[in-house]
């Protein structure tokens, strides 16, 4: 055994031992010293165990990284395995007896404080089994570790393996479920050095596509939507028109001068247009029926998303839609009263807004001084909870302020009340139309204002983008990252 096996199995048993001592406090210790999830102060050997448990997946993943000694699907299917069994017995039987522990001590459910290890596994579980299955049956990636390619690969080259090519492949046991095609003689293309305006036109296009994604990532003012368009037709047009007379024009010349056709080389562009192609039809498809990324960009719905919030938004929950135009096609579902809606600004349709959705159509909203909202004439039942405490509680506006859980509909939910003066008022929410606030109530520009450049209004159905379902990641640049809201379902 090399001593990459043997650092990676004495790492894998510490981290085993990490997730034991987790596991025991939070399903049998925490339930009999903090039933209602308060701010007591953890005990030091489970809080050590969960940083330790971190450092030590990083130094697995950099030991695999080093040294490759170790079957990654293996791992792979090891690891979603334990966090699967871990977050599913979890689900079946501690989060029961946490939820009613927490209604005896007069907590709402959703306040009760999971134990680390399982707030790990629901949160790896589903990131683990994509994974895996792009890594077993799409594409996996793969460091050169020599010279014995050369010059084709240099040591040091990572690349992407295509694992459909030659058939789908059951991980581990590398079993063949689904043959695709047969490895071909490749004699290999010709090395002519390119010229130097395609190839400087080549690395162009990469640093211009890495710098869109900065800005969309950044910003979130870019149709990103309208950009998977563009950039998908572009890669299609040039592949369908290399594919239908280029090519051919090629093999032509090949086949005068003695060359085998599949020795020609194909032109960046291309090589680029046939690669991106599948991929951008794949992530658009994605993205506009199933789930769609997300950032929170400020604190208008603290205390439930705040501000570096990565969350996933459903597509499909209120029908299907057409990229870019945003045209309802398929009906799926309609709005309820309560649901958190990620919409396009009235006033700028380029902008995303989210908000919680409180007046349907046709419906009589009302905020009184008191911060009590009416729909319909009838109050929203709000229960006092503690002074905030969370992200940018010693700001002025945070600073010992209030807190409620709301009930809207059959939903309940945790608003706030910043320092700051109270948006009174009374609308008419028109037909076709929604209206929205948020749940930091003095500090979101919402339905309450209108024909403000940056307040939504009344929103058109057609504007609706989708429900907010879960948080995916946090990257909250004040505070630093909260890794304790990955996996969170949005209330």
């Amino acid at each position: 055994m090399s001593d990459g096996d043997t650092m990676f199995i004495v790492l894998l048993c510490a981290s085993l031992a990490c997730v034991l001592v987790i596991l025991i406090d939070g399903w049998v210790l925490r339930p009999q010293r903090d039933p209602s999830a308060t701010s007591i102060e953890e005990p030091w050997l489970p809080k050590a165990a969960g940083y330790a448990l971190v450092v030590l997946a990083v130094g697995m993943l950099w030991r695999l990284f080093r040294y490759e000694a170790v079957d990654f699907s293996l791992m792979l299917v090891v690891v979603g395995a334990v966090s699967g069994v871990i977050w599913g017995l979890d689900r079946l039987f501690f989060a029961r007896s946490r939820n009613r522990a927490a209604a005896a001590a007069g907590t709402l459910p959703e306040r009760v404080r999971e134990p680390v290890a399982v707030e790990y596994a629901r949160s790896f579980f589903p990131v683990i089994v994509l994974v895996l299955v792009i890594r077993s049956f799409l594409f996996e990636p793969f460091r050169i570790p020599s010279d014995s390619m050369m010059p084709t690969l240099f040591d040091g080259d990572f690349i992407f393996v295509s694992k459909y090519s030659y058939g789908l492949r059951l991980p581990v046991s590398n079993t063949l479920v689904v043959p695709t095609g047969s490895p071909q003689r490749d004699p290999g293309a010709t090395s002519i050095e390119e010229p130097w305006l395609p190839k400087a036109a080549g690395y162009a296009l990469v640093v211009l596509a890495l710098g869109m994604l900065w800005r969309l990532f950044r910003y979130e003012a870019v149709d990103f939507s309208l950009m998977l368009v563009v950039v998908g037709a572009v890669s299609g047009v040039i592949w369908g028109l290399d594919r239908l007379f280029f090519a051919r024009s090629r093999n032509r010349a090949a086949a005068s001068a003695g060359t085998l056709p599949e020795r020609v080389r194909e032109p960046v562009a291309v090589e680029y247009a046939r690669s991106f192609f599948p991929v951008i039809v794949l992530v658009l498809v994605i993205r506009s029926f199933l789930f769609e990324p997300f950032r929170i960009p400020s604190d208008s719905m603290m205390p439930t998303l705040f501000d570096g919030d990565f969350i996933f938004v459903s597509k499909y929950s209120y029908g299907l839609r057409l990229p870019v135009s945003n045209t309802l096609v398929i009906p799926t579902g309609s709005p309820q009263r309560g649901d958190v809606i990620v919409f396009r600004l009235p006033p700028n349709p380029k902008i995303n807004y989210i908000k919680r959705l409180v007046g349907l159509p046709g419906d009589r909203i009302r905020v009184d001084s008191a911060n009590q909202l009416y729909v319909n004439d009838v109050p929203m039942p709000q229960q006092p909870g503690a002074t905030y405490a969370g992200p940018k509680q010693d700001l002025y506006n945070y600073a010992g302020v209030p807190t409620a859980t709301e009930k809207l509909g059959e939903k309940r939910h945790l608003i706030m009340f910043a320092n700051g003066g109270v948006k009174e008022g009374e609308w008419v929410v028109p037909e076709g139309h929604y209206f929205f606030m948020g749940d930091n109530r003095n500090n979101s520009k919402d339905s309450r204002w209108l024909d403000e450049p940056d307040a939504p209004g009344f929103v058109p159905e057609r504007n609706l983008v989708g429900k907010a379902v879960r948080i995916w990641l946090n990257l909250d640049t004040r505070d630093g990252p909260l890794w304790r809201r990955i996996g969170t379902a949005i209330q």
